[in-house]
């Protein structure tokens, strides 16, 4: 469970990075496939779905915000 999770929330700092350690779990028998699998692409679209979330809420205003 530990390691699903990780691989889950591991998505949300480098999705490529996540996946590839995933294959190495699975090669090494630490994880089924099919969970890897779920724990990546559950991650992955989380993710994505908080970054369109964030865009959503805050695009129009973002542009008039001062950078410094």
């Amino acid at each position: 469970m530990l390691t699903f999770l990780s691989l889950m929330f591991g998505t949300l700092v480098s999705e490529d990075l996540a996946c590839v350690t995933a294959g190495l779990l699975i090669q090494r028998g630490q994880i089924e496939a099919s969970s890897a699998v779920v724990a990546c692409t559950l991650g992955i679209f989380a993710g994505d779905v908080g970054l369109w979330a964030i865009g959503r809420a805050f695009g129009q205003t973002a542009p008039t915000w001062s950078w410094v």
